[in-house]
């Protein structure tokens, strides 16, 4: 039964991917396009790097295997965490989940089938990361094929195991607040995590380790080499990965097995447990979905009891104080702000510009570069989102006593003050911390607003052309090719923003550039919400 239901998902998949005809097809291939760049990356990095640290002698033997060990061992504790949210919604908010649990299945195989579900799509950052890495140790080390099959076979085994801490996570958390909750607080807390994570490797910067980089530092890769694993790390799982593999290319195939087979023992006793630890928690009713669940008061309406008829200025404020409230109530949405702001701020610190060339004045206004291109990136995806955000309520928008234009100017309000805000705080914060000349700092606020809005009509455009009014997670909240495309876009319009800026000073001045680049912004703003009215006239609330 296990089977049949793989089965019908894999049914579910495939005629998604498959539906639509025309130009769809190519952003789906331009999707599996970007999703192989960067694993194909990071194998080239790390295999280059790897080769290095075997061949050349300054290198201790200890280096490539302590390098495995904390990265495979930082991957377990990440998915662990990662996937506490994506357990919640699976095994307990699955909209899926009355049916299945009404159907003649067995339970277990429910529960069986939704945690092989949750752990296939918490393996994202291991598809990335670990895959690639894996791939990288056996062509440096000029491993046999087998060396690839039972790399990727015991790496499916070990992805099972972070998943079982999950489920025991979420419900521990579930006893304390309710699901909904949890998940919101889990999300909040899995981006945390990501972001330090993050911002420490780019602090760090790996490239000092890599003898082909001009950040390398010698005493910092032999420090680096002599460390040893201390021992309480050989009950992790990571562990038993890496030293099997490790012992499958240095010829012991017995120790190579005897781990093997701990990894596959251990990942069957908790796919085993988890659905029997599921079904222990349904059946004596230790969680309850709706718990706790109250309407709140606000003190503060926009129709106070007293207020006249109802004007288009207090509908629009209505529709940017729903805005507001929705944004904040689902966590996922504050998380990625929040990731976003912390992008600000801290890339613009840790990129070095080695160029002379630029010149003094472009050198005082690069890290400001990067800032204005996640703010850009930011404005397209919240403004994207603000659509689709209505879910089914959107049959009562489009019943508001305002005219579409009205609705999208009330969207785009809410997108542009919102970001506004975060990038003068990060302007002011950046301008601080690298002590950047007065004229340069109000010229990056001058520019700041063209390039949110122009973000935000691109951003807008799409919402309205992909949206997706079934969505369970933010990400989903339009089509494929919409958030391809509304990457690629935007990405494209701050491109040639700089460019424009970039030639116009090099024939006249740095302000002609800013001025006109800011033309350029009003062009597309006006473009992108003149068609988004036209579109949104004619959508209509669909799955």
């Amino acid at each position: 039964m296990l089977f049949k239901l793989f089965q019908n998902q894999w049914c579910i998949a495939k005629n998604g991917w498959s539906r639509g005809v025309g130009g769809k097809s190519k952003w789906r291939v331009l999707f599996l396009l970007t999703m192989l760049a960067l694993p194909i990356w990071i194998f080239q990095a790390a295999k280059g790097m790897f080769q290095a640290w075997l061949y050349l002698p300054e290198f201790s033997p200890n280096t490539l295997y302590n390098f495995m060990s904390g990265t495979f061992m930082g991957l377990l504790f990440l998915l662990a965490i990662s996937g506490v949210p994506i357990i919640l919604h699976y095994e307990f908010l699955g909209k899926d989940l009355p049916l299945l649990l009404s159907s003649p299945i067995e339970r277990r195989t429910v529960f069986q089938f939704k945690f092989l579900q949750a752990a296939f799509f918490n393996s994202t950052l291991f598809y990335y990361l670990g895959f690639p890495l894996l791939g990288a140790l056996a062509a440096a080390t000029k491993a046999p094929v087998y060396f690839y099959i039972i790399a990727f076979i015991a790496s499916l085994f070990f992805l099972i195991i972070p998943n079982f801490l999950s489920i025991i996570a979420a419900v521990l958390l579930i006893r304390i607040i309710t699901v909904k909750r949890a998940k919101n607080l889990a999300t909040a807390l899995v981006g945390i995590a990501f972001l330090l994570a993050w911002t420490g490797f780019q602090f760090l910067r790996l490239s000092r380790l890599d003898p082909r980089s001009s950040d390398f530092a010698p005493v910092l890769s032999t420090h680096f080499g002599h460390q040893t694993v201390l021992k309480i790390f050989s009950v992790f799982p990571s562990e038993w990965l890496i030293k099997m593999l490790f012992r499958l290319k240095d010829g012991f195939i017995g120790t190579a097995a005897l781990y093997f087979f701990m990894l596959l023992a251990l990942s069957l006793l908790c796919f085993y447990l988890s659905a029997a630890f599921i079904d222990w928690t349904y059946r004596n009713d230790l969680v309850n979905i709706n718990q706790g669940t109250k309407i709140k008061r606000h003190r503060f309406k926009i129709f106070p009891k007293s207020a006249g008829a109802v004007t288009t200025t207090k509908t629009i404020l209505a529709i940017i104080d729903r805005d507001i409230k929705l944004i904040y109530r689902d966590s996922r949405h504050l998380t990625q702000i929040f990731f976003f702001f912390t992008m600000m701020i801290v890339f613009p610190l840790i990129i070095k510009n080695d160029s002379g060339d630029l010149g003094r004045v472009w050198n005082n206004y690069f890290p400001y570069v990067f800032l204005l291109l996640f703010a850009s990136l930011m404005s397209a995806s919240l403004s994207s989102r603000l659509i689709p955000l209505e879910g089914i309520s959107y049959g009562l928008m489009k019943s508001f006593p305002l005219s579409s234009g009205k609705i999208i100017l009330a969207k785009i309000s809410f997108s542009f003050i919102s970001i506004l805000a975060i990038v003068i705080s990060a302007t002011w914060f950046l301008a601080f911390r690298l002590k950047s000349p007065h004229y340069v700092f109000q010229v990056v606020l001058w520019f700041s607003p063209f390039v949110i809005l122009a973000s935000i009509g691109i951003g807008i455009f799409l919402g309205v052309k992909y949206a997706r009014f079934d969505w369970d997670n933010p990400k989903r909240m339009l089509h494929l090719h919409g958030l391809l495309q509304l990457s690629f876009f935007t990405s494209l319009m701050f491109l040639f923003g700089v460019l424009i800026v970039s030639f116009t000073s090099h024939y006249t001045n740095l302000y002609a550039g800013v001025v006109l680049s800011s033309l350029y912004c009003i062009t597309i703003i006006w473009a992108g919400t003149r068609n988004a009215v036209r579109r949104l006239e004619k959508l209509e609330w669909i799955f």
